[in-house]
């Protein structure tokens, strides 16, 4: 199981280089990262200890605002970097098996995500495997 969080990890820091370096003209680049956003949707679905989780939610988030963000629905990167941010920090946590928080509503709001009822800033955690 470490060797797909390692993995997630890698495309995680990946595709937050692509994102703060794209032009968004620039529609090649931007397809490349849309590709990367979709594998990292399957690597999420992958970690069992985390499906239907946070982590799944917030990859769910930034693809549907970068879709948006390709065909010039909108016009704004910030949220994507900032989910992408976050993103990090869940993998950071994974990768030192600390548990997972969720992400901020705040982040979630911004990506356009639709919002659970019981949403707080006192999200509960998701706890790693011991693997």
């Amino acid at each position: 199981m470490s060797d797909h969080i390692e993995n997630l990890n890698k495309v995680v820091e990946s595709v937050a280089l692509e994102v703060v370096t794209v032009d968004t003209g620039d529609i090649p680049a931007m397809g490349n990262i849309m590709n990367t956003i979709c594998d990292l949707e399957e690597q999420t679905a992958a970690l069992e200890e985390i499906e239907g989780s946070a982590l799944q939610d917030l990859v769910r988030a930034v693809k549907s605002y970068f879709e948006r963000l390709v065909l010039a629905e909108v016009q704004d990167m910030g949220p994507v970097e900032e989910g992408i941010s976050c993103l990090q920090s869940m993998c950071r946590s994974l990768m030192n098996g600390e548990p997972v928080k969720e992400a901020s509503s705040r982040v979630l709001e911004s990506l356009g995500a639709a919002m659970p009822e019981a949403a707080s800033p006192d999200s509960p955690t998701v706890q790693p495997s011991a693997d």
